[in-house]
């Protein structure tokens, strides 16, 4: 039975050498000059991606959609996506996706020094290269390589056409943060290597039919229409549409459509929930209010007071009288007009004792609480110091706690998202040992000081920490630097019954047993090199 399943695991590992070996030799006949082996691998290549003709079982997609057209799925949400463009232009949500789009876009360099805001190009933490640091000369000229194409967007570098990456990052984010469906369209190349990318409008962009539906595929050929191609197993993903027609076809490593906020309900097609939509209600209440008390500063008829005139006047000194008070206090496009009634003296009637009912501060406050809370930031970062009332949440704790809370919940995430898109759809077609990372979220340098400083106390030894920075091992280095750890191998070592035979073999109890002692413990010698090095 042993001899049975080391045959059946020689040949699993001969099976998975000869695929790798089949592998190397298509991607050397890719690289080559020779068209007919660049055909052979082509072909070869598309029967390695053939995709399995398995399929789930499970339903995805709601069969009985009928808002779905014969040539892509539509989005169920019924808000169309002019209207949440239309909604993020309100003021409070403009300032929450203008103050998040300039904190990515801060990130949208390569980082400059340690701890600044921007993003790099490294080698993959794997279970084979377990550190980020020491990339040898050929190694970072491929990451800066990387970062170049990153930055231009490309390899071309005619800077007077198309997206840099700061604008890219600032139009994606923007849809995305929006529509919640931020796209970008990469072109490839014949061997299907990216060569460029650019940010598109989402609004344009539809999720395809699912074309392996056999209940699908019937209906669409009943109707007389042509299947798309079939490349390395897979049919186009995504579509562009406009006037409800299709402009374009998109196969999935085409076309970036990125969703945030997934959801496995079947009745939404696969599309994604913009925070927008959740806050429909809210933006309505935040331009009611507006418009009501914009309206009343402008167009008031609710007066101020009444100058009433008690007594018998002339109506031609009244008149006057009237008409040299309007010209005088009359409010802002006839606002506050003050009513002058008849009399034998003059009276003034005050009808408005306290204005907090027209403020409406505690209501628009609740309105912009709700409004940031949906989209992860604090008030503080849009410029509203709602500090002094009472709350939980982001209203808890000093001002470098909501901003702290604000990041950990809203922009990191929102940061590992364009990360992982960005690694998907380029870093990884390009080189998989590479990654793109954005770096510089952690910008204080003596938190991570005190952290390593910890780590060195407990569980890592100097040579790890010097590892871990990006310096050379030193002699000796090789401990942790814990007292407690260091007294019990002293303990262990001068308890040791072999360790005392050695000593009692000396004369001399003293010096040279201590300086045998030691040579049998490497450990004990490094901490108390280690010492020595911190008192001189």
């Amino acid at each position: 039975m042993a001899d049975l399943i080391k045959e059946i695991s020689d040949l699993q590992a001969f099976e998975t050498e000869i695929k790798a070996e089949k592998l190397a030799l298509i991607n050397k006949a890719m690289g080559s000059n020779d068209p007919q082996a660049i055909l052979k691998a082509q072909a070869m290549w598309h029967d390695v991606q053939e995709k399995s003709s398995v399929s789930q079982k499970t339903i995805i997609f709601d069969p009985f959609n009928v808002a779905t057209s014969l040539n892509f799925k539509d989005n169920n949400s019924g808000i169309t996506y002019n209207t949440l463009r239309r909604m993020a232009r309100t003021p409070i949500i403009r300032a929450i996706i203008g103050t998040r789009i300039e904190q990515v876009s801060a990130y949208a360099q390569p980082q400059a020094r340690d701890y600044e805001p921007g993003f790099i190009i490294r080698r993959k933490h794997t279970l084979l290269n377990k550190s980020h640091k020491g990339m040898n000369k050929q190694e970072l000229m491929k990451a800066q390589w990387l970062t170049d194409f990153i930055v231009n967007c490309g390899n071309s570098f005619n800077n007077w056409v198309g997206d840099d990456f700061d604008s890219f990052i600032r139009k994606f984010t923007s849809d995305s943060l929006t529509l919640d469906q931020g796209v970008f369209e990469v072109v490839r190349d014949r061997k299907g290597r990216p060569i460029s990318f650019s940010a598109e409008d989402g609004a344009q962009f539809r999720k395809a039919p699912d074309w392996n539906d056999p209940k699908f595929l019937a209906m669409y050929k009943k109707q007389g229409l042509t299947l798309p191609d079939r490349i390395n197993g897979y049919y186009p993903a995504h579509v562009q549409v406009q006037r409800e027609q299709v402009q374009a076809e998109f196969y999935p490593w085409e076309l970036c459509f990125g969703i945030r906020n997934p959801s496995s309900d079947i009745y939404v097609n696969g599309y994604g929930t913009s925070e927008l939509e959740d806050l429909i209600r809210i933006v309505t209440w935040m331009l009611n209010g507006d418009d009501y008390n914009g309206k009343f500063f402008s167009q008031g008829s609710s007066p101020k007071g009444i100058l009433k005139v008690v007594g018998q006047t002339n109506e031609a000194r009244l008149a006057e009288f009237r008409q040299q008070w309007m010209a005088m206090v009359q409010g802002v496009q006839n606002a506050w007009r003050t009513p002058i009634l008849e009399g034998d003296k003059v009276d003034w009637i005050d009808l408005q004792k306290s204005n907090q009912d027209m403020e409406f501060a505690k209501w628009q406050e609740y309105l912009i609480r709700l409004s940031c809370a949906i989209y992860k930031i604090a008030p503080d970062e849009i410029g509203f110091d709602i500090t002094k009332t009472t709350g939980g949440g982001l209203s808890t704790g000093g001002p470098q706690d909501k901003l702290e809370y604000s990041k950990d919940k809203g922009l990191k995430p929102l940061l590992k998202y364009i990360q992982k898109k960005i690694n998907k759809f380029l870093i990884n077609p390009l080189d998989p040992e590479y990654e793109f990372v954005f770096v510089g979220m952690e910008e204080d340098e003596s938190a991570e000081l005190e952290a390593d400083i910890k780590k060195l106390g407990n569980f890592m030894t100097i040579n790890e920490i010097r590892d871990k920075r990006g310096l050379v091992p030193i002699e000796g280095g090789d401990i942790i630097a814990n007292q407690y750890f260091m007294q019990s191998q002293q303990a262990q070592m001068f308890g040791d019954p072999s360790s005392n035979a050695a000593v009692d073999e000396d004369e001399d109890q003293g010096t040279d047993g201590v300086e045998k002692a030691l040579k049998n413990n490497p450990l004990l010698q490094s901490f108390i090199e280690y010492q020595n090095h911190i008192n001189l």
